[in-house]
């Protein structure tokens, strides 16, 4: 809804204009596309290259944190119904 001053009100929260959004919405495109990046580079890293033993413990944690929540957070808000703003705004 915009009111006639060019006020977009956005879930009951004032937010100027659609530049605002639209720059939000770039933003979260570029940091899920530099997370997905760092991940998948991680997962090329630690199966091509020699890991120390005394390191595994550490890099099975990262690489579970990473596919467990951060992957799967990025798919599930840009592939699921969690994207509300390009719905709302057309």
């Amino acid at each position: 809804m915009v009111t006639s001053d060019g006020i977009c009100l956005f879930h009951g929260a004032l937010a100027v204009g659609k530049e605002e959004l639209m720059e939000k919405h770039v933003f979260r495109k570029k940091l899920a596309t530099f997370l997905s990046a760092v991940s998948f580079l991680y997962l090329f890293a630690i199966t091509f290259l020699e890991i120390p033993a005394a390191n595994k413990d550490n890099v099975n944690i990262i690489l579970g944190f990473l596919l467990g929540t951060a992957i799967s957070t990025i798919l599930g808000y840009y592939f699921g119904d969690s994207d509300k703003t390009d719905k709302e705004t057309k």
